[in-house]
């Protein structure tokens, strides 16, 4: 799976949808989203992200996805869904999770450890250890 920078230039200096924010302030979903498409083998920038799917103003309408790309959203959830989430990263290859980090911020999760989760984060593009306590939602997509 590539590891990419919602700060690249080649896309950071894009807006989100028709709203007036870029990828490179407010792009972590769609950057996060970009590389779990990587992972299904059908990637696209984030610049075509913020272009192609549908956005409440620049908050995805994870839907959209199913209209666009090769894999689609399959559920969103509110709270760190410890058991559903380490499944379908450590246990299921058809799948990608994407966690909520304080309600705020979103990466993908590559592995389920004890007391937290291996992740690729959108920001700078590396790999880190998040706690539990700070995972506060995620969505599953499915080839």
């Amino acid at each position: 799976m590539i590891h990419i920078s919602q700060r690249d230039n080649k896309w950071g200096w894009k807006k989100i949808g028709n709203s007036n924010s870029l990828i490179r302030d407010y792009g972590c979903t769609i950057t996060a989203l970009a590389m779990g498409a990587d992972y299904f083998g059908d990637y696209q920038n984030p610049g075509w992200m913020a272009k192609n799917l549908k956005f409440l103003v620049d908050k995805i309408i994870w839907q959209s996805i199913n209209k666009v790309l090769d894999f689609h959203f399959k559920f969103r959830y509110y709270k760190n869904e410890t058991k559903i989430f380490g499944n379908a990263i450590n246990k299921n290859p058809k799948q990608v999770v994407l966690l909520e980090i304080k309600r705020r911020h979103w990466v993908i999760g590559t592995k389920r450890l004890i007391g937290g989760y291996m992740v690729v984060d959108p920001w700078d593009a590396k790999s880190k250890f998040m706690f539990d306590s700070v995972v506060t939602g995620g969505t599953i997509l499915e080839k």
